[in-house]
């Protein structure tokens, strides 16, 4: 006899033998559904075009194409995860085209005029005509959430940047330098500072790059979305330090050591991103991160400003 799809037969010496005819999917654990439904769900969003206005999350996520050998090495839990990611949740462009097209575009067209103004108001570059003698540098967008406590998004963040890869050595540039305090100074300056009662602030040089003048004649193309209708085929000149180029950092630290020498700061001999005025007052340089160690909190606000 049959029951529930599996044969039972019954021998004189009550042995008991039991087969088992189902579909080795029946057998299937709730997560191997969830898997098998994420990989079918992953396939169908290969057909998307590049073109398309919104990306879902998974595509940032995952490689670009798949094949079964991809599919086999994800783990369940990671495709059981994001098979159940909402297509509407907000995602980072990628390029220009991705920002202008997508349902935040409102957003990120004022982030990046907003940027715009701000190069244009600290005279980053001039327009002049495409030299024959130079490489003319490409460039890109570069876009971010800037997030809350909670996760929520507060800010559309947009950055211009230059494609520093494609400078050449002993061309472009010749010497690189990023101005990163060393773990131990920061650690006896905290000491310091809790021996002696110190008063500890950090701030962020908003453009710090920008503040610096480059010694290099450098074009690059201008931005795109915001090309220049009366001149059109000209290129951009630097005048400033842009992000994305290898000098930049090595640019704005000599720039803020020669404004910090003249408020009496100088740095020293042991970490050149520390400066000292003699007066029990430090300031630390991680790029463009300042920590200022300092014994009253109204001469901190001073240097502040």
């Amino acid at each position: 006899m049959s029951i529930d799809n599996r044969d039972i037969s019954v021998t004189d010496d009550r042995d008991i033998s039991v087969t088992d005819d189902r579909e080795p999917n029946a057998r299937e654990t709730p997560i191997d559904t969830i898997v098998q439904e994420s990989l079918s769900r992953l396939r169908q969003s290969l057909s998307r075009q590049a073109k398309a206005k919104d990306y879902h999350p998974l595509e940032r996520a995952l490689p670009a194409q798949f094949d079964q050998t991809h599919f086999n090495k994800l783990p369940p839990e990671l495709l059981a995860f994001i098979s159940q990611s909402s297509p509407t949740e907000p995602f980072e462009p990628r390029t220009y085209r991705q920002a202008v097209g997508g349902s935040d575009f409102e957003k990120w067209d004022d982030s990046m005029t907003e940027e715009i103004d701000s190069l244009l108001e600290n005279d980053t570059w001039e327009l002049v005509d495409r030299p024959k003698d130079k490489d003319v540098l490409s460039e890109r967008w570069l876009y971010r959430h800037k997030r809350g406590p909670n996760g929520e998004i507060i800010r559309y963040k947009s950055r211009y940047v230059i494609r520093g890869f494609e400078q050449r050595e002993g061309l472009d540039y010749n010497e690189t330098f990023a101005s990163v305090v060393k773990p131990m100074s920061y650690k006896l300056l905290f000491a310091l500072a809790a021996a002696y009662d110190l008063e500890i602030e950090q701030m962020d040089v908003k453009t710090a790059f920008l503040y610096g003048e480059i010694d290099a004649d450098i074009y690059m193309e201008q931005p795109e979305g915001f090309c220049s209708k009366e001149r059109p085929d000209q290129v951009c000149k630097l005048k400033k330090a842009l992000y994305g180029l290898k000098q930049a950092p090595r640019v704005w630290y000599n720039t803020l050591t020669d404004y910090l020498k003249t408020l009496g700061f100088t740095p020293l001999t042991a970490d050149n991103c520390i400066f000292y005025d003699g007066k029990e007052t430090y300031i630390t340089v991680f790029v463009d991160n300042l920590l200022i160690i300092r014994p009253f909190k109204p001469n901190i606000n001073t240097i502040k400003a």
